[in-house]
């Protein structure tokens, strides 16, 4: 039938994996937007094919200002790689980080 489809079809996804062992961290941080104490939550969660990874949600509660940020959780690995752009063109904002699966 329709559903014993799809219940096989979720079954074979990848899904994320929280590390149970990492709680989330809460700690004081400065709001990008206003300049005053804001709010950031962490959390390092396990994302199939990829490395462990970090995510963090900034909240101010003086202006409202939300912002979310994925970073590596670690080092570079053996047969990684640095890549290094030149900007020609000032304007452009290529201030990004990129997480790449194994």
């Amino acid at each position: 039938s329709r559903r014993e489809r799809e219940e096989e079809e979720e079954e074979e996804k990848p899904q994320v994996v929280q590390n149970e062992e990492s709680e989330i961290i809460t700690f004081e941080a400065m709001c990008n937007a206003c300049g005053k104490e804001a709010v950031c939550n962490m959390k390092e969660v396990q994302i199939p094919f990829f490395k462990k990874i970090l995510i963090m949600a900034n909240v101010c509660d003086h202006c409202g200002f939300k912002d979310t940020e994925v970073k590596s959780a670690g080092g570079i690995s053996e047969k990684g790689q640095r890549i290094t752009l030149k900007m020609t063109d000032s304007d452009m904002d290529l201030d990004r980080d990129i997480l790449k699966s194994e």
